[in-house]
């Protein structure tokens, strides 16, 4: 069985804005059984960095999104 996994957000921002996004699949439902490695990406470009939350338990990315002029 494959089920398929995505979502797509939009954001406006009226000056460079920090976000933190946490909108991965839970560890514990991952089961190694992924087709394709996960990834999150920002139109326009920017740079994502990626850690896990204090518990280990998530993985966080840290943007700057930037303004909409």
């Amino acid at each position: 069985m494959e089920i398929r996994v995505g979502l797509e957000i939009a954001y406006t921002a009226v000056q460079p804005t920090p976000m933190v996004i946490m909108l991965s699949i839970h560890p514990s439902r991952l089961c190694g059984h992924r087709r394709h490695p996960k990834h999150a990406v920002a139109e326009p470009n920017v740079p994502i960095g990626f850690y896990r939350d204090r518990f280990w338990q998530m993985s966080c990315g840290r943007l700057v999104a930037p303004s909409a002029a």
